[in-house]
């Protein structure tokens, strides 16, 4: 890419693309094996129901980070909207989410979860933890969210509206990048919480 890139521009990142792709493709599998083959390098794996400690808590707290702020945004964005029905079923989660404990989330995920699905589904121990975890800590976090987007100034959403914006660009332009600045604090809080 390096050497196409004063050359051909765009063009060089497409072909670093491409290449990148291609390799994991074509040549990563035949030269792994052939290499693995001679020398054993690599580690054993380990199935999700063997993982403990340290790496539990990073493998569940990294995907509920991941997943919780996009959540607990349309959350929070669901519970000011002007949809009577959107705004009802966004206070009705995140208030029923915010009232249980976490505990009891989880036992509904590890025991109860497989009564409602159909049957022969089954879904690894590590994934129902992370999808409670994410509801839990989304409810959360569309709180946060929420009181950022109410101690933005009023002038603020005028301004967007002044500038003939319609509702997603004002939100993704002006609106939340201001009010996650404000939320700063409590996002960060939020995350050590579901870690912990």
């Amino acid at each position: 890419r390096r050497l196409l890139v004063v050359r051909f521009g765009l063009l060089a990142f497409a072909v670093g693309v491409v290449a990148a792709v291609a390799w994991w493709l074509v040549a990563a599998g035949p030269l792994t094996s052939s290499l693995a083959g001679v020398l054993p390098l690599r580690l054993q794996p380990v199935s999700s129901d063997q993982f403990g400690g340290f790496v539990l808590s990073i493998t569940i707290g990294v995907a509920g980070i991941a997943l919780t702020l996009p959540a607990g945004i349309i959350l929070a964005l669901a519970r000011r909207s002007d949809l009577p029905v959107i705004k009802m079923l966004a206070v009705m989660f995140i208030e029923f989410i915010r009232g249980v404990p976490l505990i009891t989330l989880l036992f509904v995920a590890s025991l109860l979860l497989n009564y409602f699905l159909p049957p022969g589904t089954n879904f690894d121990i590590i994934l129902r933890v992370i999808i409670m975890v994410t509801l839990f800590a989304s409810a959360y976090m569309a709180e946060v969210i929420r009181g950022g987007l109410a101690a933005l100034p009023k002038g603020q959403y005028e301004a967007a509206d002044a500038l003939g914006l319609d509702y997603w660009k004002a939100q993704r332009l002006i609106i939340l990048p201001q009010a996650l600045k404000i939320s700063i604090p409590g996002i960060v809080s939020t995350f050590i919480g579901m870690f912990k």
